[in-house]
């Protein structure tokens, strides 16, 4: 797990649309703070604030990533994204959805000036989720970059676990292992020859293959039932050819997050 991702709920920048079976008009309003690397493999951390926003009108809702979850805390829980379920059962949900990705800025450090930045595009994404257990699943999820815009593709296997649950507290778990398309590494490792000379780094052109293992911590809070808190740890490892990048100064590296949110009910 890297910069700007969260741990599995018993699991990130996007904004999106998705579905879900309440009826009404509800909406959470919030702010979350992080603290985490400048970038994937960036020895220096940023500390960073954004605030968080859903909005539902009965089976339809536009979220940001987290801000569903606060909304759905107590209830089902359902992710950010323009999703449909293409299959519903007792313990297997595969689901299709839209996801925004807000790429990666030369800006964002001083280390990767002279870099192209990573454009920002839209995602498709598959995603299957098995219940091993009643707080025990397994999930398999692979994105794309639907426009085109040299994002690759990214395939993610992760288990989630619920550690403890009462009427007002939540505690989970989960980790996992990613992987990255050829495309995918070049744009968020590589170093393209014509572009090595404008940089301090040597031409590097990774091939696909793993990205990174991750390990992570959820916790919720509910104050009152409209009164959210909320907070998440996580530790990752670069592993493969996104380890071996010369932009990599630590493949190790953790990030916290802390939040607190209000939902109209």
């Amino acid at each position: 797990m890297q910069a700007g991702e969260e741990p599995p709920k018993g699991k990130g920048a996007e904004d999106a649309v998705s579905s879900s079976s309440a009826d009404g008009f509800r909406y959470v309003l919030g702010l979350r703070a992080a603290y985490q690397p400048e970038f994937m493999g960036a020895r220096d951390y940023k500390a960073s604030a954004r605030p968080i926003l859903s909005l539902q009108w009965g089976k339809f809702r536009l979220s940001s990533s987290g801000a569903s979850a606060v909304m759905g805390f107590g209830r089902e829980v359902q992710g950010s994204g323009a999703s449909t379920d293409l299959l519903s059962r007792d313990r297997i949900k595969v689901s299709l959805s839209l996801r925004f990705d807000g790429g990666r800025s030369s800006d964002d450090s001083p280390r990767l000036a002279g870099l192209p930045d990573v454009r920002k595009t839209l995602r498709a994404q598959l995603s299957t989720r098995y219940s091993l257990a009643d707080d025990l699943s397994l999930g398999l999820t692979w994105s794309a970059d639907v426009l085109g815009h040299g994002g690759g593709s990214v395939a993610g296997l992760g288990l989630g676990y619920r550690i403890y649950r009462d009427a007002k507290t939540e505690w989970t778990t989960g980790g996992g292992v990613s992987w990255g398309s050829r495309r995918y590494q070049q744009a968020y490792f590589g170093v393209a020859p014509e572009v090595a000379p404008n940089t301090i780094y040597a031409a590097y052109q990774p091939g696909s293959g793993l990205r990174d293992a991750y390990l992570g911590l959820g916790w919720t809070y509910a104050i009152t039932h409209h009164w959210i808190a909320f907070s998440s740890a996580s530790v990752g490892r670069l592993l493969g050819p996104s380890a071996d990048s010369p932009l990599v100064e630590r493949r190790s590296a953790g990030q916290v997050a802390f939040g607190l949110a209000y939902r109209s009910r």
